[in-house]
């Protein structure tokens, strides 16, 4: 029985030596692969070096006055992750002291992308500079006349500034 049972023990091994040489112990894979995703949207910041177009004291008849600061600098952010269209408008069509007026068409701006004056004042949304890249910038230049015979008084129109994601 000794002989017997030795005999068992010495195959068992013979086998259990055999399965480990040949590789025979069959596990399960313990790995597995996972898909992280993220949805960026497109971002863009604007800010404008300044605020005002503070073109001073002007007399009837005197053409193409620039402001005091000059040009208006409107920066595209750092942090924008798309390219940038700039556009303008002015918020009315004339320019107001109390009930006296004048045409917003009296001012006209020049960009970084169109050198000869432009009087799109009167339209909406006009297209300044486009595809601005972040940390970019688009400088206008605006310039005031005062037709002859305007009347005395403190005149001001607001003009809105915005930047849209370029298509």
């Amino acid at each position: 029985m000794k002989v017997k049972m030795k005999k068992q023990i010495l195959v068992l091994m013979t086998l259990i030596l055999g399965v480990f040489v040949m590789g025979g112990f069959v596990m399960a894979d313990t790995t597995g692969v996972a898909t992280a995703s993220v949805t960026i949207p497109g971002y863009l910041s604007i800010t404008l070096d300044e605020y005002a177009l503070n073109f001073g004291s002007m007399n009837p008849g005197q053409n193409n006055k620039a402001p005091l600061l000059d040009p208006l600098v409107v920066s595209v952010g750092a942090e924008s992750n798309v390219k940038v269209n700039i556009t303008t408008k002015a918020n009315d069509g004339a320019f107001k002291a109390g009930s006296l007026s004048m045409d917003v068409g009296q001012m006209t701006w020049t960009s970084t992308e169109h050198a000869s004056p432009i009087n799109h004042y009167t339209q909406t949304d006009a297209e300044v500079c486009h595809n601005v890249i972040a940390s970019g910038t688009c400088s206008m230049n605006h310039l005031l006349s005062i037709p002859n015979g305007k009347e005395a008084g403190a005149y001001s129109v607001g003009v809105t500034i915005t930047g849209l994601q370029a298509p």
